[in-house]
């Protein structure tokens, strides 16, 4: 029972990290793309 939670636990957690870690990744490419759209961003 023990290792079975242990289990369902790690797997929340390692999709959580992989959803925020998409979500931070689609968000810089959105970013470089609109800075990249704007003439004279930088």
């Amino acid at each position: 029972m023990a290792f079975s939670h242990n289990s369902t636990s790690f797997l929340s957690k390692t999709y959580l990290i992989l959803k925020l870690y998409n979500t931070a990744l689609a968000g810089l490419f959105n970013y470089v793309i609109f800075m990249r759209s704007i003439p004279n961003a930088g």
